[in-house]
């Protein structure tokens, strides 16, 4: 059996990543896959793990277990104190906005950071290996003959042949019942795996759709006043800052509190979003 090679060794960051590794809490492994908690099952399988495991495995465990980190790519010469805060007090306000994404290409250098990887990682829950693939191609099916059915209409097609099309549609519309079906009854879910409430995981998705950005709570309340509260939308976001680090509170001092959604509430998006598409898969068909 060929001898795993670690790209470097830095025993300070070994001894750290394994302190790190053994005091990972159970609410921390939830959103681990079987392999990566068969990894870290026990101390022996973590010091191997630790002196063998890829970094690219690494840094995504670490995404998955709440650590957060950045990795700052720069030409020899250019890393100047002032650089890094500037580009800090940027990148963490604005996150990968236009702006901040010409000025480190103007510097020739690069911020990836555990956040990103969490955006990826939520969009990527759904893979072509799973159940949720076949719902996305369904989706996919389902538009793509009901555009075509709603051109045939304007060109007159026969009442006939227009049957035929919906009905060979008919199974991507069913998808989409059954998926707003589970979406529907995902509170019990949300309750006893997560400890949220239905007016949290609105809040998650709704900052989930503005990733880089810090929103005002009056945006908020405002888009969302038909359905809920001002009050409670206040409450529950001030909830998800504070005891669940799920929003971030953006620092400046300002009259009207601004959020943004952090590395551990992307994660809890992606996790409940592919359970509501893999509920719907498995019950298509039935």
């Amino acid at each position: 059996m060929p001898r795993r090679e670690k790209p470097f060794f830095d025993p300070k960051h070994n001894e750290w990543l394994y302190h790190v590794l053994c005091s990972l809490t159970q609410e921390q492994k939830a959103g681990m896959n079987t392999r990566e908690l068969r990894q870290i099952r026990n101390k022996k399988a973590i010091k191997d793990f630790v002196a063998h495991g890829k970094l690219e495995k690494v840094l995504i465990l670490l995404v998955k277990a709440g650590v957060q980190w950045n990795l700052t790519f720069f030409p020899p010469g250019k890393l100047t104190a002032e650089l890094i805060k500037s580009v800090y007090r940027q990148y963490s306000m604005k996150g990968k906005s236009v702006e901040i994404m010409d000025e480190m290409i103007k510097e020739k250098m690069f911020v990836l950071s555990s956040r990103d990887v969490a955006i990826s990682l939520a969009m990527m829950n759904m893979n072509c290996h799973s159940e949720a693939f076949i719902v996305n191609m369904e989706f996919l099916r389902a538009r793509k003959i009901y555009n075509e059915a709603s051109a045939n209409i304007s060109r007159g097609m026969s009442e006939k042949n227009l049957n035929r099309e919906f009905n060979t549609g008919y199974n991507g519309f069913n998808v989409i019942t059954r998926i707003l079906n589970e979406g529907l009854l995902i509170e019990p879910y949300l309750m006893s795996n997560h400890s949220l409430q239905v007016l949290d995981m609105v809040l998650l998705n709704y900052f989930f759709s503005y990733p880089n950005n810090y929103v005002s709570i009056d945006k908020v309340k405002l888009d969302l006043k038909e359905t809920y509260k001002p009050a409670s939308i206040g409450f529950r976001a001030t909830y998800l800052w504070k005891e669940r680090g799920m929003l971030d509170k953006m620092p400046t001092a300002q009259r009207v509190a601004s959020y943004r959604i952090t590395q551990e509430g992307i994660l809890t998006v992606g996790a409940i979003a592919n359970r509501i598409v893999n509920m719907a898969a498995a019950n298509f068909g039935t």
